[in-house]
């Protein structure tokens, strides 16, 4: 099992877990969409750029990547996610999900844009 201060890889590398003050989101998958077929990332890698967690795997669409940097907002503790993905083949309408495959509960604020 791969680590950081904020991000956990699992042991079976398909999964993750964030983890913030006060806040703890397992079971996270990395997931695509392109031309309506989904896919979730596979043989995830963590490594570490500066201050910020990246997360690597592989999906039908080609390598994708998730960036987690440590963030404060007016409230706190934050994380800043972004996303990429390196396409194998055109798409036309294309969705990544860095966090994807969890139901959240007593949430009180997200924030996506």
């Amino acid at each position: 099992m791969k680590t950081t201060s904020l991000i956990t890889i699992s042991d079976d590398r398909l999964s993750y877990t964030i983890s913030l003050p006060g806040l703890t989101l397992a079971g996270c998958r990395l997931g695509a969409e392109a031309d309506g077929e989904s896919a979730t990332a596979t043989g995830l890698v963590l490594t570490q750029d500066g201050d910020a967690a990246v997360i690597s795997g592989s999906t039908p669409f080609g390598p994708v990547s998730a960036r987690f940097l440590p963030a404060t907002d007016c409230n706190g503790e934050a994380v800043s996610v972004t996303a990429s993905l390196d396409l194998a083949r055109p798409a036309r309408h294309l969705a990544l999900r860095p966090i994807c495959g969890l139901e959240l509960t007593d949430a009180t604020h997200l924030l996506c844009h």
